[in-house]
C-alpha cells in the first residue's frame, strides 16, 4: 500500500509497468523493421509490457528456428526500449498442444472422455461394466483453434511435460538470460476439458487413463460400481459426483497448473491466463472442476470479456470479475487480469472501451490485457476475433488516452487494498452434486441454465444474489472452502489476509461438509451468517453497504480501497440514465476528486452531518468518479 499523497504524486503519469498489457497478434511475416516499428510505438504510448501471440495468420511456422528467431528480435528490442514482454504459451489456442508438438512426441496424450454405450466398438477401451451398460473410454474429437489436430489431456503429467519441453524449454533456450528480466510472465489461455464444447462429445465425462486408480486413492472406495450415477441420479449420486470433480480438479492442478507454475517461477518468470467458460457454476465443473483451485495454479488470477460491442455486460457475466478478484484477495493479493475487447467487433467505440474498463475495476480487477493489437489485418486477418486496437483502428488517437486512463486504474487498485466486509461462500461441492452430461452445452446457442435442471438453478440463484448485493453497493470477496479454513476468527470478523469480514453470506445449495463446523464457529463467535434461502439476503447485508445512496439506484456500483492513510472511493455509473443524488459515508473525511481522465486532483467541499460525510455527486450515465477520503479529526 503507498499513501493518498504518494499515489496523487503519479497519477497524471504513472510508471508504464501498470499501463495495460496488450495480446501482440503476430500473425503475419515478423520483419524486423515492422517489428521494431511496431514496438516502438507501444512504448511511445506508454505500453510497457507487451504479450507475445502467436496467432491466426503468421507466415513464419510456430516454434521453427525462424519463429525463435523472431521472438528473440522482440524481446531484445522490448529491452532495448526498456519494455518488458510475456510470452504467450500456444499457437493460438486453448493452452496445452503446442501447435501439435505435444502429441507429436506423446501420441497417447490425447483428450479423454468416458461415455457409456450398450456394447463397447472397434478402439472402446472398457473401463467397467455396471448391469447392462457398458462404460468406455474413447479419444476427445475436438480441434484446438486453427488447428487440424487434436487437444490434449490436461490430466495426464507426461502430456504436461511433451507440452513444456515443446514450448517452455524451446523458449528457454532462445532467450537465455532475458528470461526473469525482460520476459517477465508466461501467458496460458483456456486451458480445460472440451468434450462438451460445441457439439464434441455430449453425454460424456471427462476422464484420464488412471482415473479409477486415483479416485480409489484419494477417496477410499471404488469409484467403478458407481459409474451410473456420474451420468444419471442414484443411489449416493450426490456423493459420488463430489468426490469425483474433487479428484478431477486435484488432478488437473498438479498435473498440468502447478508443473507450468513451478516451471515459469523457476525462470523467473509467472504464470498468468485464465481458463474456459467462467460465466457458469456448472462449467467450473465441468471445464476444470473448481475455478479457485485452477486461479491457484497462476501467480495471477485472469478472467476474460469475449463477445459482440454492447453485450460485455450481460447477466451470466455479473459475478466473472469479482471472482476473480476475489481469487487474488482471499490467498494475500490485490492483482488480477481481464483479456478483453476480443470479438467486439469493428464497431466497438471508444465509449464501450471505457465502460468495459470501469466496469472491471470497479469489481478489483487490477489490470487489462487489451484483445488485440493486431501486427497486420491483411486478408482474412481483418475478420478474425477483431477489432484490432492498435495503429489500424479508427479510433487509435482515442485509444491512446484510453490506455493512459486504464493505466490510472491500475495504478490507484494495484496499490490500495480492498476494504468489503461481506463474503458470499463458493457453492461448488453443491453444484458438483447435482452436475451430470445431461447438462445441455455450453455453446452452440448457448447454455440456457433454465434447461441445465438443478446445477443451473444454483448457478442462476449465486449470480442473481451476488449481483444483487453489488447492485445494492455491497462490496464483497466470495470465499472457497480454502480461504474459509485459512481464516481466523477476531472480534467478531473473518480475518483473511489484513481482510475483515463481518457478514458471510451463504448462497442457496448450502455449504460443504467440510465448511460446516467453521461456519458455525464463526456464527458463535459473532459473524452473521445471512442464509439466501431466507429471500432477503441483499437486505441483511445492507448494514455494510459501502456507501448509502439518496435516492437508491441499482445502477451505481462502489468499491472502497485502502491507502496507507485514508481510503479512495470508486463509484460508477453502470446504467444509462444520469443519476444526481448524495452518497453518505459514516465518518468525518475530508474529500478530493481524483479525475482519471486527465489526472488532476482537486478538493471538495462536502457536508458533515450526523456522523457522516455526504458527497453530492451527479454522474452521467456510463460515467464513473473517484473520491480520496482522508479521515478528519473532530
Amino acid at each position: 500500500m503507498m499513501t493518498l499523497s504518494v499515489l496523487c504524486a503519479s497519477l497524471a503519469n504513472p510508471p508504464a509497468e501498470y499501463a495495460p498489457i496488450p495480446f501482440w497478434f503476430l500473425n503475419g511475416d515478423m520483419n524486423r523493421t515492422e517489428l521494431e516499428r511496431q514496438l516502438r510505438l507501444m512504448h511511445s504510448v506508454g505500453i510497457g509490457t507487451v504479450v507475445l501471440h502467436a496467432r491466426q495468420g503468421h507466415t513464419v511456422r510456430y516454434l521453427s528456428d525462424e519463429w525463435f528467431e523472431g521472438i528473440r528480435f522482440c524481446v531484445e528490442t522490448c529491452a532495448e526500449l526498456g519494455m518488458t514482454a510475456w510470452l504467450y504459451d500456444e499457437d493460438n489456442w486453448p493452452s496445452g498442444y503446442a501447435g501439435g508438438a505435444t502429441l507429436a512426441a506423446y501420441p497417447d496424450g490425447q483428450a479423454k472422455h468416458l461415455a457409456v454405450v450398450a456394447q463397447a466398438g472397434d478402439g472402446d477401451e472398457v473401463v467397467g461394466t455396471v448391469g447392462d451398460r457398458t462404460f468406455v473410454m474413447r479419444p476427445t474429437p475436438w480441434h484446438p483453434a486453427y488447428n487440424p489436430g487434436w487437444y490434449t489431456d490436461l490430466l495426464d503429467l507426461k502430456a504436461t511435460e511433451a507440452f513444456i519441453a515443446a514450448t517452455h524449454e524451446r523458449y528457454a533456450e532462445t532467450l537465455g538470460e532475458h528470461m526473469g528480466t525482460t520476459v517477465t510472465a508466461v501467458f496460458t489461455d483456456e486451458p480445460g476439458f472440451y468434450n462438451h464444447f460445441h457439439d464434441c462429445a455430449p453425454g460424456t465425462i471427462i476422464w484420464t487413463r488412471d482415473m479409477p486408480e486415483q479416485f480409489e486413492q484419494r477417496c477410499g472406495y471404488s469409484l467403478l460400481p458407481h459409474l451410473p450415477v456420474l451420468f444419471e441420479d442414484g443411489p449416493d449420486a450426490g456423493r459420488v459426483r463430489r468426490d469425483f470433480y474433487r479428484v478431477v480438479s486435484d488432478l488437473i492442478v498438479e498435473r498440468f497448473y502447478l508443473p507450468l507454475k513451478h516451471w515459469c517461477n523457476a525462470h523467473g518468470t509467472e504464470l498468468v491466463g485464465h481458463v474456459n467458460n467462467e460465466e457458469y457454476l456448472v462449467d467450473h465443473v465441468r471445464y476444470n472442476a473448481d475455478f479457485f483451485s485452477a486461479m491457484d495454479g497462476l501467480d495471477m488470477p485472469g478472467m476474460d470479456v469475449i463477445g459482440p460491442a454492447g453485450d460485455w455486460h450481460r447477466q451470466p457475466d455479473s459475478f466473472v470479475a469479482k471472482i476473480t478478484s476475489s481469487a487474488a484477495h482471499t490467498r494475500g493479493n490485490v492483482r488480477s487480469m481481464s483479456e478483453t475487447y476480443g470479438a467486439a467487433g469493428w464497431g466497438l467505440t471508444p465509449e464501450e472501451i471505457r465502460r468495459i474498463a470501469d466496469w472491471l475495476s470497479v469489481r478489483g480487477v487490477t489490470r487489462i490485457v487489451p484483445h488485440a493489437f493486431y501486427y497486420s489485418i491483411a486478408g482474412d486477418r481483418y475478420h478474425e476475433c477483431p477489432p484490432s486496437l492498435f495503429f489500424q483502428s479508427p479510433h487509435w488517437p482515442a485509444i491512446t488516452g484510453l490506455l493512459r486512463y486504464m493505466n490510472r486504474w491500475s495504478w490507484l487498485l494495484e496499490n490500495t487494498q480492498p476494504a468489503a466486509q461481506v463474503a458470499v461462500y463458493y457453492p461448488i461441492d453443491a453444484v458438483r452434486s447435482v452436475t451430470s452430461p445431461l447438462v445441455q452445452r455450453s455453446l452452440g446457442g448457448g447454455l440456457d441454465e433454465h434447461s441445465a435442471g438443478e446445477a443451473g438453478r444454483l448457478g442462476m440463484a449465486f449470480r442473481e444474489l451476488t449481483d444483487g448485493l453489488f447492485r445494492a453497493q455491497i462490496d464483497y470477496d466470495i470465499l472457497d472452502d480454502v480461504a474459509l479454513d485459512a481464516a481466523e476468527l477476531r472480534d467478531g470478523a473473518l480475518c483473511l489476509h489484513g481482510r475483515e469480514y463481518r457478514a458471510l453470506v451463504l448462497p442457496e445449495g448450502g455449504v460443504s461438509e467440510s465448511a460446516r463446523a467453521t461456519v458455525g464457529k464463526a456464527e458463535r463467535a459473532g459473524v452473521a451468517v445471512i442464509s439466501a434461502g431466507d429471500g432477503n439476503a441483499v437486505d441483511l447485508a445492507g448494514q455494510w453497504r459501502t456507501v448509502t445512496l439518496e435516492p437508491p439506484c441499482d445502477q451505481i456500483t462502489v468499491t472502497r480501497r485502502s491507502a496507507l492513510d485514508g481510503d479512495l472511493l470508486f463509484v460508477v455509473n453502470e446504467g444509462n440514465a444520469p443519476y444526481e443524488g448524495v452518497l453518505s459515508i459514516p465518518g468525518h473525511y475530508g474529500v478530493t476528486v481524483w479525475d482519471l481522465g486527465c489526472g488532476q486532483v482537486d478538493g471538495l467541499a462536502c457536508e458533515a452531518e450526523h456522523g457522516h460525510t455526504r458527497i453530492a455527486v451527479q454522474l452521467l450515465e456510463g460515467s464513473a468518479q473517484c473520491f480520496g477520503l482522508a479521515p478528519q479529526v473532530r
